[in-house]
């Protein structure tokens, strides 16, 4: 006759012969009232997150209109003459490159005025026409004419002939 040997339940400490044991999970020999068997939750096989995001906003288009200052900018000025005003209305965004590289950024008071001012009248395609004795006449070569604008904070630091002005918009649309 074979013999069963005892084993030693390693949960309760109980000798039980080695037929009634079973190695568990976790490692530990046990015996089979005792037996804990492994959770479910260990043979879930998950799904790997994306963790990309949708865009919140869409794309803006944004662009920068680019002239340039036609005469020199004294400090606390808030005339300022351009080599072309064609783009640009009343309340528009502008920037100014100054001397020390710095831009100041103010608003357009009012529409642009052309070069020598007097009566005038802006064409569609941003030039200017001058009105004598209630006619209209245009000028020739009159798109992109020179002009000043009047800004909403005058310059806090001299500029010179040919520094950038920067005319910013966001998807082409009017800052009005």
């Amino acid at each position: 006759m074979k013999r069963d040997w005892n084993v030693i339940c390693e949960r309760t400490g109980m000798k039980f012969p080695r037929k009634d044991v079973y190695r568990e999970w976790t490692g530990l020999w046990v015996h089979k009232d005792v037996v804990n068997l492994r959770p479910a939750q260990d043979y879930v096989k998950s799904i790997p997150d994306d963790p990309s995001v949708e865009p919140v906003f869409p794309s803006i288009v944004q662009a920068v209109g680019e002239t340039t200052v036609s005469s020199d900018v004294e400090i606390w000025t808030d005339r300022v003459y351009l080599t072309s005003v064609g783009d640009v209305n009343d309340q528009d965004p502008i920037g100014i490159v100054m001397d020390n590289g710095a831009t100041h950024w103010s608003f357009v008071e009012g529409d642009p005025v052309p070069e020598g001012g007097g009566d005038y009248f802006l064409l569609e395609d941003g030039g200017f026409g001058l009105l004598e004795d209630g006619e209209r006449i245009l000028l020739e070569g009159s798109s992109g004419s020179y002009g000043y604008v009047i800004l909403n904070t005058p310059v806090s630091y001299k500029c010179s002939s040919g520094n950038a002005v920067y005319l910013p918009s966001v998807n082409n649309e009017d800052w009005e």
